[in-house]
């Protein structure tokens, strides 16, 4: 199996729980409430950074 394919085969249920644990909704007041602060969702001191951060802080290790 390639690299693309294996990709292609997890994608759809790795994008079907980020909806169910982020809805539409929760990224639109995400994406809202960064720009009120002045903050960048991406990039040195960006949200996203912060957040992937925390999760590896947690331990969490791919299976």
């Amino acid at each position: 199996m390639t690299k693309e394919a294996k990709t292609d085969a997890v994608e759809p249920e790795a994008r079907r729980l980020r909806r169910e644990l982020f809805t539409d909704e929760m990224l639109d007041q995400l994406m809202a409430a960064t720009g009120e602060r002045g903050l960048s969702l991406t990039g040195e001191g960006g949200f996203l950074p912060e957040m992937i951060k925390a999760v590896l802080e947690r331990g969490w290790r791919p299976s």
